[in-house]
Order: structure tokens, then C-alpha cells, then sequence
């Protein structure tokens, strides 16, 4: 794609979409769970929003979340689990079936999800 002048880091004149690039003074950081978990640990943010699918799932473009079929990624559920102030904010229509498949899975029931459809 052709890159947007919105879409470079002003500090390493890098694109963060075609790069995959990270920069701890814009603070856009790019990584797995565990780096995640990691940044949280060190900002101790108030609100953490993930997204569900293929962030904190397996599922992918909206799709119902299954039982052995789908897995979630366990750095961000011991994150969501353990932090207070984190919430799932997704495209995804299916809020009951991510209820139910997160709290399965160790999620607080009391979990926040928010769609946007």
C-alpha cells in the first residue's frame, strides 16, 4: 500500500504499517501477548482495550468463538484476568458466545465487551 505521511514515525522517518516499526517516544509498540503484558506491567494504564479477534482468540472476521476449535492467547487472558480496568472492544457481533468462551477460559464474567456493530 502506498503509505500515508500520518502513518511514519517522525522520530526514525519509519512507516509503522509496512515497517512493523515500534517507537517507545511516539509510543506505539508493536508485539505479542507477552509484550503486551509487559507494557502494562511498566505504564500501569487505567483502561486496557483488546481486540477479540485474532488479538485475544483465534477467531477471525466475526465469526463465533468455539470450544476446541478456538484458543485465546494466554498472556493477554492472565493480563485481562489480573488487571483491572481491561475490557474487549470489537467488531464482532456475537457478545454472548465471547462471554461465554472467555469466562471458560479464566476471564472474569464480569468482563466488559463492547461491539461496535
Amino acid at each position: 500500500p502506498r503509505c500515508e505521511v500520518a502513518w511514519f514515525c517522525p522520530h526514525e522517518r519509519r512507516c509503522f504499517v509496512c515497517d512493523m516499526h515500534s517507537c517507545v517516544e511516539c509510543r506505539l509498540m508493536r508485539g505479542d501477548g507477552e509484550t503486551v503484558a509487559e507494557l502494562a506491567r511498566r505504564y500501569s494504564p487505567k483502561v486496557i482495550a483488546m481486540d477479540f479477534d485474532r488479538t485475544v482468540a483465534t477467531t477471525k472476521s466475526g465469526g463465533k468463538p468455539e470450544m476446541g476449535k478456538h484458543h485465546v492467547d494466554n498472556d493477554l487472558l492472565s493480563l485481562i484476568s489480573c488487571t483491572p480496568g481491561c475490557c474487549i472492544v470489537t467488531r464482532n457481533s456475537h457478545v454472548q458466545h465471547i462471554q461465554s468462551f472467555l469466562t471458560a477460559h479464566g476471564a472474569p464474567p464480569d468482563l466488559p465487551i463492547h461491539s461496535l456493530k
